[in-house]
């Protein structure tokens, strides 16, 4: 009998019953005991990069160090936010 990768035969995990269930391993359910997990955003950022303005403000650096971001339609300022509170932890 194949094992999946959670250790369930392909039986049980097409829901067929099987009195060998004492080894087998239960894992819990995708949504992690009840909790709904969604993804809210995330950013790729690399704190090299600069502005190519000669006096940029705080907000240009901010800005040009900002590589990605999802959800695209997010306020500029949680943006910004983000990569501020990134650059802080490293």
């Amino acid at each position: 009998m194949a094992s999946s990768m959670f250790g369930a035969s392909n039986q049980q995990a097409s829901g067929s019953n099987s009195n060998n269930t004492s080894s087998q391993q239960q894992y819990p359910s995708s949504s992690m005991s009840g909790y709904d997990l969604k993804l809210q955003s995330v950013m790729i950022y690399n704190p090299k990069l600069t502005p190519l303005n000669k006096k940029p403000s705080e907000t240009d650096i901010q800005d040009a160090k900002l590589i990605y971001y999802y959800p695209a339609d997010s306020a500029i300022e949680e943006k910004r936010n983000h990569v501020g509170l990134a650059e802080g932890s490293y």
